[in-house]
């Protein structure tokens, strides 16, 4: 079985809602503990869109919109104690300071890959692409693609759905991968060749 444990950090309530009905239809209740705070590079409080469905996002400038709620803000590396594996991060352009307040979990030898989210939303905080590059490879990890066909790493970094796919251990991922059951989505079968 699954020894996996997913920690998620969802802010808005409609959104985590989702999320936990998604959790209990797939039966992983166990397995998942959702944080009702968004994550930063500093703790305290922000306002955050409440109108903007999977596009909510942190607000910097109160006035551009009209519909927000007050979020509680943590760091990553204050909230998550234990060993990572994998990391995700997909917050509508605050990335770079999540990544900043997660200093503790991104140089640890157990982090093997982490996700990232990169696309224009990171512009209205002030932040860019290089930034994320910068931060990613000063803890050791390199950009690559992934080919869900064939279950395997390839060179050529792969953004069509503006995720970018770091990993610090390239053989260790390869093998991974190669060892992982195969799967069924959608009516597809991935195997490995």
């Amino acid at each position: 079985c699954c020894r996996a444990h997913v920690e998620c950090f969802e802010p808005d309530p409609t959104a985590r809602g989702r999320l936990l009905r998604n959790i209990r239809l797939n039966s992983i209740d166990d397995k998942v503990r959702i944080h009702h705070v968004g994550l930063s590079d500093r703790s305290g409080t922000a306002q955050f869109t409440s109108n903007l469905d999977a596009m909510n996002h942190l607000v910097i400038d109160e006035d551009q919109h009209q519909h927000t709620d007050e979020i509680q803000l943590r760091t990553l590396d204050e909230v998550v104690r234990q060993e990572v594996h994998i990391l995700k991060i997909d917050v509508e352009g605050w990335e770079t300071a999540v990544l900043r307040g997660a200093t503790g979990v991104l140089s640890q030898p157990s982090l093997y890959a982490c996700i990232v989210e990169i696309n224009e939303s990171m512009k209205r905080y002030g932040f860019s692409e290089a930034d994320i590059l910068t931060t990613m490879e000063s803890y050791g990890f390199r950009e690559v693609g992934y080919d869900p066909r064939l279950r395997m790493l390839i060179n050529t970094p792969d953004r069509r759905l503006n995720n970018a796919l770091f990993v610090r251990d390239r053989e260790l991922v390869a093998e991974r991968l190669s060892e992982a059951p195969n799967r069924v989505v959608l009516g597809k079968n991935f195997v490995r060749n």
